[in-house]
């Protein structure tokens, strides 16, 4: 089945019971002048993010955003509680699908519908993903460029080693970013395994963000996205703030989403760091991952030796601007 029939059946599952607010809702509570240059839409799709799901939705609209759409993929926390408190701003909406982990598939159709609602930018991002511009105005970046996608890069942003239960000040104390291994993409995966790298220290990879239309495909993990409405261009006026790892307990939801992405697509290649989760908490060995994935005085301890990360408030400062 083509991305797109399998867009088409989720788009039918995850957005037909809970539509988009009607184009003559949503107008009412956007600016005028963002009717006249850029309607930008934030699409998400998260699971059991109780502790950061609020503050990215906030930070995002902060950013310049018009109208952010979250899908909740079966929580069992308090997730879903939280997005029915943010639902007081009108440009906010979110809608339940449950089944397995299909990240490209919920983007996909999201991007499609946004379309069809007047987006002109989607800004795909998961919870723990902070889209940053630097300091410059989103709309500026967007309405200087002729891209169809923009790819910016992503920054690993590390938790100190104490903090083990996750709540929505953790982010206050992820003041050091990883440092990329430098010998580029293809050895992540064998460096993690031997124990050289963490899995915050693997190479930049980029996100992307898209000008939508009617065909817009997006792919896992929202790196690459597919339209006609321009060329694909890597920008540095934004990069995404990444606090995948919060506490030591994220952990084993990153090892439950890995047993989920077995589920949909057994290949170990696919989301291979979230299935090597899994296979560590089958090992007993999470803990022990934890010490190469949390800083103690500036360093991981990785089981090959010490790893320094850098200093850097970005996430910090970014956070503070909406709580």
């Amino acid at each position: 089945m083509s991305q797109g029939s399998r867009a088409s059946r989720v788009r039918a599952r995850a957005c037909g019971r809970t539509p988009f607010a009607g184009s003559e809702d949503f107008q009412r509570f956007i600016t005028n002048d963002s009717l006249k240059a850029l309607l930008i839409f934030g699409l998400s799709l998260v699971r059991n993010e109780e502790d950061i799901v609020a503050l990215s939705v906030r930070h995002h609209f902060a950013l310049g955003l018009d109208r952010v759409i979250v899908v909740d993929n079966g929580s069992t926390d308090r997730t879903t509680r939280v997005l029915d408190s943010l639902r007081v701003d009108p440009r906010f909406s979110w809608r339940t699908l449950d089944g397995g982990y299909q990240q490209a598939e919920v983007y996909t159709a999201l991007a499609q519908e946004a379309y069809a609602d007047g987006a002109t930018w989607v800004v795909p991002f998961d919870a723990d993903e902070f889209w940053d511009t630097k300091g410059e105005g989103l709309r500026d970046i967007l309405e200087s460029t002729s891209a169809g996608v923009l790819r910016a890069p992503n920054v690993n942003f590390v938790q100190v080693r104490q903090c083990i239960e996750p709540s929505s000040s953790r982010l206050e104390t992820m003041s050091h970013r990883a440092v990329p291994h430098g010998g580029g993409a293809r050895l992540d995966r064998e460096l993690v395994e031997r124990g050289e790298i963490s899995y915050l220290g693997i190479e930049v990879y980029h996100k992307a963000i898209t000008r939508p239309d009617a065909g817009t495909t997006i792919s896992r993990g929202n790196h690459w996205a597919y339209t006609n409405t321009g060329p694909t261009r890597s920008t540095e006026a934004l990069r995404v703030l990444h606090a995948p790892l919060r506490a030591r307990s994220h952990l084993y939801g990153k090892a439950e989403k890995g047993r989920r992405s077995a589920l949909v697509n057994p290949d170990p290649s696919v989301s291979w760091h979230l299935k090597r989760f899994a296979r560590l908490e089958a090992e007993g060995k999470l803990d022990r991952e934890w010490e190469a994935n949390s800083q103690l005085d500036g360093h991981l301890d990785l089981p090959t030796g010490a790893q320094r990360v850098e200093p850097d408030d970005s996430l910090v400062n970014a956070i503070a601007a909406v709580t």
